[in-house]
């Protein structure tokens, strides 16, 4: 796989669980959100990020190797060129799509067991390869890291990810509700078991692994548990809404931008045209008078270049402007020359009306 054009990053993405099954790491590790519509969010400016094809993702990460990496802290990008050791803590072997984004299994060295279920790293991050230029669409997961500030948003816990079951199903069967309920019917089911059994012990064992999932002490209070709920299933609307009124916000800019330069150039055409017709006024240029600016302004904004060779082809009038002065009308009758007559049909002028005209100008030459 070719990474010229490819830049990496080193993405901060999710947390691991406070408590791992029988103190075991866990075999499966979340790598790469699906997003919301294949959008990843992220904690700071570096993102989003792009999802199209978790296959191809997939295929490209082990393209090159068949054993990712897991190190601490991305030692293997900071600390390994300075010459600094960057040991592996495990090794992904596989990955799978899942509806929820890419899902890594791994072989923890003794090491990297320990580390995750000490609790000394709560996170992992994902090196992921994206294009230099354009929308940021990840193309592979090169390897991944302990670390413990999370940025990727939209990450599965892993202990619910373990049980085979996430914290939303584990709430409807904790709490005998209907699987289809919203966020608000489950919130309020919650609200009204607490007070209803507060004492029941079954019910704050479970309300205990609800708050261990959330991130949160094995003895923390039940309003606490449900703050934290209440923040788990909404951060994702949050941050959708926040990316909706940012592109909000820039499709309004973009549509005024777009007006003004529009504006612009409808100024510079007019200004452009009127100049035009001016000069030619000022060089007395047959033909070009108060009377027929509109026809001149008209031809040189559809056509400026026409416009500019018509106005070099008439003859500049003289003070008497002799040269040009129509013969008299016989019985009625005008009579222009050739040259008059092709210039009164660019004009869209009748022969009589441009005859009108020369007459005219001759006269306030005088």
């Amino acid at each position: 796989m070719t990474l010229a054009d490819h830049l990496t990053a080193l993405m901060s993405a999710q947390s691991l669980p406070d408590t791992v099954a029988e103190n075991a790491a866990p075999e499966w590790i979340h790598l790469l959100p699906a997003g919301e519509a294949g959008v990843i969010g992220t904690s700071d400016a570096r993102g989003p990020y792009h999802v199209t094809n978790p296959d191809q993702i997939i295929a490209a990460s082990f393209a090159v190797d068949d054993r990712l990496p897991i190190d601490e802290n991305h030692a293997t990008d900071l600390a390994a060129p300075s010459g600094q050791p960057a040991p592996a803590r495990g090794w992904i072997v596989a990955m799978e799509a899942r509806p929820d984004g890419i899902w890594g299994q791994v072989e923890w060295t003794t090491q990297g067991a320990e580390l995750v279920t000490s609790r000394a790293y709560r996170g992992i991050s994902p090196v992921i390869v994206h294009p230099k230029n354009g929308p940021k669409t990840i193309q592979a997961i090169l390897r991944a890291s302990l670390v413990n500030k999370p940025n990727l948003r939209g990450m599965t816990s892993l202990h619910q990810q373990e049980t085979g079951m996430n914290f939303r199903e584990k709430l409807i069967e904790m709490l005998s509700i209907d699987a289809a309920s919203s966020d608000d019917d489950i919130m309020k089911a919650l609200s009204a078991k607490m007070k209803g059994k507060g004492s029941d012990a079954a019910m704050q064992s479970a309300l205990g692994e609800v708050g261990v999932a959330l991130g949160l002490e094995a003895d923390a209070k039940p309003d606490a548990i449900v703050a934290a709920a209440q923040a788990a299933t909404k951060s994702d609307d949050k941050t959708i809404a926040a990316l909706q009124a940012s592109n909000a916000a820039l499709t309004s800019t973009v549509t005024e931008l777009s007006a003004t330069v529009t504006s612009l150039q409808e100024g510079q055409s007019d200004a452009a045209s009127e100049s035009f017709f001016q000069t030619a006024l000022a060089e007395r240029r047959a033909g070009v008078n108060e009377a027929s600016k509109d026809k001149w302004i008209a031809l040189h904004q559809a056509d400026p270049e026409n416009a500019a060779a018509l106005i070099a082809a008439l003859p500049k009038l003289g003070k008497t402007a002799t040269t040009l002065e129509p013969p008299a009308p016989k019985d009625g009758e005008v009579s222009l020359n050739a040259d008059q007559r092709l210039i009164a049909s660019q004009l869209g002028l009748t022969e009589e009306a441009y005859a009108k005209s020369l007459q005219s100008e001759n006269k306030e030459a005088s």
